[in-house]
């Protein structure tokens, strides 16, 4: 048996024992308990897998998180361990709920959802702008109001922003843009 598989289990039956002892603390956040962990050349993965038995969280990782690590820690909270870990790594983690996402920093997974997605659908507006340029705002609008499903095209001819998103988000365009 291998020294990590043999410290890993050490760890969970250490962390069995003190089992109903535990702090309000960690309660409201499972991942504030304290443990020692001391593992050489294990596979993230599988601490990870560790640390949502003893946490109670449930963990989704991504393909990439299969990297091996070696660490000697004592008496710091799984909070701390995982930051430290993603760190090192380049990794990233999401919280939703009890639910923890872990993947590559530039994972597609991480990128942000646009909540009125699925209740408003996209149109398309065309507005003319007076006193600016409409390429500039165009470049101001896609990097500050509009969604991930949004875009904006410019008539330069006619000095107008063709504006396709949610209508929450054409109508804060057009109220920055100070139209209306």
């Amino acid at each position: 048996m291998s020294r990590s598989r043999v410290v890993v289990l050490a760890a969970l039956a250490a962390l069995a024992a003190g089992a109903g002892v535990t702090s309000a603390s960690a309660q409201a956040d499972p991942l504030a308990k304290t443990v020692s962990i001391d593992l050489q050349d294990a596979h993230l993965a599988n601490v990870l897998r560790m640390m949502a038995d003893d946490t109670g969280l449930n963990v989704i990782l991504d393909p990439a998180v299969d990297r091996k690590i070696t660490l000697k820690l004592g008496s710091v909270t799984w909070r701390q361990f995982l930051d430290l870990s993603l760190r090192l790594y380049g990794l990233r983690a999401d919280y939703q709920g009890n639910v923890v996402m872990i993947a590559p920093q530039e994972s597609a997974a991480f990128r942000p959802l646009t909540p009125a997605r699925a209740e408003s659908p996209v149109e398309t507006r065309m507005v003319q702008v007076r006193y600016a340029d409409a390429k500039n705002l165009a470049a101001i609008l896609e990097r500050t109001v509009l969604s991930n499903d949004g875009a904006v095209s410019v008539d330069e001819r006619t000095n107008t922003l063709i504006l396709r998103d949610h209508p929450e988000r054409i109508a804060e365009a057009i109220r920055v843009i100070g139209h209306e």
